[in-house]
Parts: structure tokens; sequence; C-alpha cells
């Protein structure tokens, strides 16, 4: 059995998350982590997460109209980091 830990991010610099941390609390936790990034980011976020050196990175460009409640587009960001993970179980941080 394996495990994955997925992450989306946007601005996460710009918006204070401790992501870095996050990644770290994963790397004993996961068989791999995969961090999926808008590389469209209004700060370094990117950046900050190849020092990190993940598993996978993942960049895919935010749809930031896609706000409809039902399939919004942290939903849609986080299925393609899932889809990108490999392993039997997987850890999500949002």
């Amino acid at each position: 059995m394996t495990i994955s830990g997925i992450m989306p991010l946007r601005n996460a610099v710009k918006l204070g998350y401790p992501f870095e941390l996050a990644i770290q609390a994963l790397r004993p936790l996961c068989d791999e982590v995969v961090v999926l990034v808008d590389p469209t980011s209004e700060d370094d976020t990117l950046a900050r997460v190849r020092a990190l050196a993940p598993d996978r990175i993942v960049e895919s460009v935010w749809n930031l109209a896609n706000h409809d409640g039902r399939n919004s587009e942290i939903a849609r960001q986080t299925a393609l980091a899932l889809a990108s993970a490999s392993g039997d179980w997987v850890l999500s941080l949002q």
C-alpha cells in the first residue's frame, strides 16, 4: 500500500498559507508528494515549491471565473492533482 500527498496551490505566499511546512510534514507520511501550482500566481509560490523539490510538480492555470459552488475551481484543481498521484491512498491538504 502506498500513500500520495497532494496539494493544490495558487498565490500561497501572497495569502500566507503555510504550504512549505505542510509539504515538509507530508514527506515522512507519504510515499510521494504531488503539488499542483498555478504558474500564473502573483507571487513566488512556484519557485518556492520547486526549492522544496516535491516528487512531482504539476503546473495548471486556474480559471478564476469558475466559482459556481458545485464545480468550483479548487475542486477542479484538486481533481487534477489527484489524477497525478500514483498512491493507493491519497492525503489531500488544502
